[in-house]
């Protein structure tokens, strides 16, 4: 499917024709992730969240790293880290744990019964997305150098890790697959981060700064904090 037809399809183009009376102008990857991610948020059928997923993880995959994440055309309008940290964020919590109502009692098996399936959606369409953020950085037909694709790597790698760590280990939340493709999440955020290792990622090398567990902690107070 062109990258024209999916948008109309998700209703996300612009109508307005140019002198090609059969081109459909393409609005900036900028607006359409963030028009994407409300209208994520405002589905409320699990089958429907499905679906979409899956669209978005077509749209990966159809569309080119240029539109996705070159700040120097289209989207110079638009803070493509904040987009795309926005996003990842908001597609997280459709695999998130139920939250128990009190501190002492814990919650039946049953109570995760569809996380397994929901995560496996999830990471499916993150490792798509990683995929095409390593491709993006390198440089642009129009000569940008793909820095932009630097900081939406950077804005992402957080909750990447949190994601993976959260379904990576035998729980009563994760399967086989889904725990296999958790880890396959996590090695790639490594090589996306240019990591060696996980303790490396959240740590850091002495001659690299700091890692990211400082932002990690930051993440997760909102959770830690209910």
């Amino acid at each position: 499917m062109e990258l024209a037809e999916f948008l109309e399809k998700l209703k996300l183009t612009d109508i307005s024709k140019l002198e090609d009376a059969h081109e459909l102008h393409i609005p900036p990857s900028g607006k359409v992730f963030m028009q994407i991610q409300e209208l994520f948020q405002a589905t409320q059928s699990k089958q429907s969240r499905y679906e979409f997923l899956k669209d978005i993880r077509l749209l990966f995959e159809t569309a080119d790293s240029h539109w996705l994440f070159g700040h120097c055309c289209s989207n110079r309008d638009f803070d493509l880290s904040k987009v795309y940290g926005n996003l990842v964020t908001s597609l997280i919590q459709y695999a998130a744990l139920p939250v128990c109502e009190n501190d002492i009692s814990e919650l039946p098996e049953s109570a995760f019964s569809d996380i397994p399936e929901k995560a496996e959606t999830v990471v499916s369409c993150f490792l798509v997305l990683i995929q095409k953020l390593l491709v993006g950085k390198d440089p642009y037909p129009c000569g940008e150098s793909g820095e932009s694709t630097v900081l939406i790597c950077n804005s992402t790698v957080v909750p990447f890790v949190v994601f993976a760590a959260t379904h990576c280990h035998v729980k009563p939340w994760t399967s086989f697959e889904s725990r296999s493709l958790a880890n396959r999440l996590l090695n790639e955020v490594l090589k996306m981060s240019g990591s060696e290792s996980l303790a490396q990622l959240l740590m850091g090398k002495n001659d690299r700064g700091k890692g990211i567990v400082g932002s990690v902690l930051q993440f997760l107070r909102p959770e830690l904090q209910k």
